[in-house]
Order: C-alpha cells, then structure tokens, then sequence
C-alpha cells in the first residue's frame, strides 16, 4: 500500500529490455501530478517476464496485493493482466492491434477495464511492404521475424501474407 492509504501504480514488461524505461517512465511522469513515492504511490514493477505463464503468474500476483492500476508493456502483458482481473484498471502500451488480441470491444468505445494505446495498426504491415517493394523493386522475396506466441506478431504476419500475394513477393 502507499502512503496515506491509496493504492499502488503496477507494472508488468513483457520485455526485459523496457525493465529501465517503465523504472524510469512511471516516476517521472507520475511527479508532474503531484505523486512522490513513498509519499502518496508505490510502485510493484514486474518485468523480465517473457514466458506466457510467467507473465500471467506476475498479472495474477499483482491483482492480489491489489494494486490501483497495472500498466502492461505489450500484448502478452495486456493479456496476462486482462486474464488476471476484471476490475482493476489496465493501462495497455505498445499493442500491436488490441481488437483482434481481444483486449478492447474496439478502438472507438474498448469497454471493459482496459484502455491504452496501440503502437501499429495491422493495415500498416502491408504499406510497409509497398514500400520496401517501392524503395527495391527486384526484391523477390521477403523475410520476417517474429514471435509466434504473440498475438499481434500473428496477426501482423496474417497481414504481410496478404500483402506478399497482392504485390507478387514472396514470404520466408
């Protein structure tokens, strides 16, 4: 609990590499309304989960203490923190599509208790190739790299598929 008898800010990183901005982020941002920790917030970071039933073990933990609001970094987090509560606010940041992950009713109107941003949209994966295809025109094939248990890479590369076949490259 924080001082004064309010609940804590949460957060869960679904990578290990956004561990030092979400340390660094949340204070800083958190001050210019006039929390202080230690003063008025706590903050219960998780990060360095990248296993599926890490992140939920994490999302699961935190909803226990409970916590004001979890900020979740990336679809696998959002997902572990919407599976773990329904009624503590869920700050979602950098999702890919959160529709089509299942985190939001829609963009317009998201419903439930999960709000954010969303870094990409899913028809950009297709300008993208445009283009590539644009900036080297003999490009034959491409290539991408992405992590299968991850929601919006799936659906990113669902797009790119399409994208492949309409503008004759292929896809490794």
């Amino acid at each position: 609990m924080a001082a004064g008898g309010s609940r804590g800010t949460a957060a869960i990183c679904s990578r290990p590499d956004w561990q030092r901005s979400v340390l660094a982020s949340l204070p800083r941002s958190h001050a210019y309304l006039g929390y202080s920790e230690g003063q008025n917030v706590k903050y219960e970071l998780r990060t360095d989960e990248t296993e599926p039933a890490r992140l939920a073990e994490a999302a699961k933990e935190l909803a226990s203490i409970p916590v004001g609001v979890i900020v979740a970094y990336g679809t696998p987090a959002s997902q572990a923190a919407q599976a773990a509560t329904q009624t503590i606010p869920i700050v979602m940041v950098q999702v890919g599509d959160p529709v089509r992950a299942g985190l939001v009713a829609s963009l317009a109107h998201p419903g439930g208790n999960v709000t954010g941003t969303s870094f990409l949209g899913p028809d950009l994966a297709a300008k993208r190739l445009q283009l590539l295809k644009q900036v080297v025109p003999s490009a034959v094939r491409v290539a991408i790299l992405f992590n299968p248990n991850n929601a919006s890479n799936r659906i990113f590369r669902d797009e790119i598929e399409t994208a492949t076949r309409d503008l004759g490259v292929s896809l490794i």
